[in-house]
């Protein structure tokens, strides 16, 4: 089938009764408005934000994301700084979040607008998502590169031509160009698509599921796309980059005997971290749930070894969900690299409602099935609502207390008169800012906000953020104060409070919060 029939025959009934169902795609898009609204209202200049509202540097070709950079200067009419613009960024993302629901509904064939809000929920707004919302710059380009990974997903599950391929193979090659670890937005769905089609090949999984290909040509062209996406851009575009020693820092590959080493040590900490924070929180323990209930509708509906195997095989899916970031030789990457797992979420509840209404004999089984899961399936989503508005206000909370901090600290530094008179150009933080009360509380709920959420201290961006306060002074390492031989005697006190002291040590203020018990 060519690309162009694909489009005029998939799309239009997907909308064809949207007047009688008005009220679902209202549904979907106040999911969306929900999730995203928390970030709008209480989440500013995250991280990297500030280098780019405050300097005005692209710094996404230094990453190798090159894409990233040209659809930002189109964007702003070829301007040649960045431009803080908050919250259009993350308004932005409302029909991007939208269109990766639809996209998820064009490849598992839903008909239902409802379901186009349940996915844009599970892949956008599960709680290793948030951190890529959170950035104002950068959350947009992020959506978009998961959407064409799913995009690229839907063109490779269909009938189609070579041309087709040739656009899927390009649509994730930009992908990359955009942000890399939304490469498992494509691949993902395929497996998941492919484990099910495994022992279930009748004519119901063959209907339901879209799929006019058998599993074998779905298999060689995700791999020829995949690969060749892969090359491209390794080959063909890298050498282009200037990376930054960051960006070479983080993509650098172990040496050919290290690699299996790398990958296990990768694939465990990977994989107790997500347990980790899952059965530590309600709302981990709801998602194992569903990941337990889905696998089981998907997987037992005949007791043999093709569903033991497919059960497995979802599991493997789930711990492998990283992708390539798993061959990296950094360990314990930040988690807006876990985009897998929401694509994992979603790819589940279209197949398990689907074996409900397709492998149970008996109506009323089927019915009370049906209301199981529903409850199951509305619960899920109802805590990752309440998860994004936890994190928005717990950021708000952290932000503010460490605005205070450096305020207060900044106000007596400059009543001291030692930067005007006196040679100080340097300063250094030892030890950690309190966190909010808020954020202590809100994380023995929700322990993923641990990663996200923090307090601010001697790093470089902890330094550099009191220029918004008045005091601008360069950093000096912990390292490099012992080594001049720094102790609390051997430097003069100059302020002293519950929280922190103020030291004054050569040509450098030293703030040492204290040890929170």
């Amino acid at each position: 089938m060519k690309l162009s029939s694909l489009l005029f025959t998939t799309i239009p009934p997907f909308f064809k009764d949207w007047r009688n169902q008005v009220w679902q795609l209202i549904f979907s898009f106040s999911l969306v408005v929900v999730v995203i609204l928390p970030f709008i209202l209480n989440v500013q200049l995250y991280n990297d934000d500030w280098g780019r509202a405050d300097g005005g540097a692209f710094r996404w070709e230094t990453d190798g994301r090159i894409v990233a950079t040209f659809l930002y200067r189109v964007a702003h009419l070829g301007g040649s700084r960045t431009v803080y613009e908050h919250p259009l960024g993350s308004l932005i993302c409302i029909p991007l979040m939208l269109l990766g629901g639809v996209l998820t509904a064009l490849l598992f064939q839903r008909r239902s607008l409802i379901w186009i809000g349940v996915f844009s929920v599970f892949l956008f707004g599960q709680p290793y998502f948030l951190e890529n919302l959170s950035y104002s710059f950068d959350s947009p380009l992020m959506v978009l590169s998961v959407v064409m990974g799913l995009t690229a997903a839907w063109l490779c599950t269909s009938s189609m031509n070579e041309y087709g391929m040739i656009i899927a193979g390009s649509l994730l090659s930009l992908s990359l160009l955009i942000y890399q670890p939304a490469n498992n937005a494509f691949w993902i769905p395929i497996c998941m698509i492919v484990i099910y089609s495994f022992g279930n090949s009748g004519p119901n999984s063959r209907s339901y599921l879209g799929l006019n290909i058998s599993i074998k040509q779905l298999l060689f062209r995700a791999l020829a796309i995949e690969i060749s996406s892969l090359m491209m851009y390794k080959f063909i575009f890298t050498p282009i980059f200037v990376l930054s020693d960051y960006a070479q820092h983080i993509q650098r590959l172990p040496a050919s005997g290290e690699i299996f080493s790398v990958v296990l040590r990768n694939f465990i900490l990977f994989c107790s971290h997500i347990a980790s924070n899952s059965f530590e929180s309600s709302l981990g323990i709801m998602l194992i749930i569903y990941i337990i209930v889905s696998i089981i509708f998907i997987s037992f509906k005949r007791l043999n070894l093709y569903s033991l195997m497919q059960s497995i095989l979802f599991l493997f899916v789930l711990a492998l969900s990283q992708g390539l970031v798993l061959t990296v030789v950094v360990s314990a990457l930040s988690p807006r690299t876990y985009i897998g797992i929401g694509v994992f979420l979603a790819s589940l509840a279209p197949m398990a409602w689907d074996t409900i209404h397709h492998s149970m004999c008996l109506s009323s089984i089927t019915i009370w099935l049906r209301r199981i899961y529903l409850g199951i399936l509305t619960a899920t989503l109802c805590g990752l609502i309440s998860c994004s508005f936890a994190y928005g206000s717990a950021y708000r909370s952290q932000n503010e207390l460490n605005a205070f901090y450096r305020q207060t600290i900044a106000n007596e530094i400059l009543a001291s008169n030692l930067v005007i008179h006196q040679d100080i150009t340097k300063m250094a933080i030892l030890g950690q800012s309190p966190l909010s009360p808020i954020l202590s509380t809100t994380i023995k709920s929700y322990p993923f906000f641990s990663d996200l959420i923090n307090s601010f201290g001697g790093d470089s961006r902890g330094i550099r953020l009191f220029k918004y306060y008045g005091l601008k002074l360069n950093r000096i390492a912990q390292s490099e104060l012992i080594n001049d031989g720094f102790t609390e005697t051997s430097s003069s006190l100059v302020i002293k409070r519950p929280n922190y002291t103020i030291y004054n040590f050569k040509n450098a203020i030293i703030v040492s919060f204290s040890k929170i018990p």
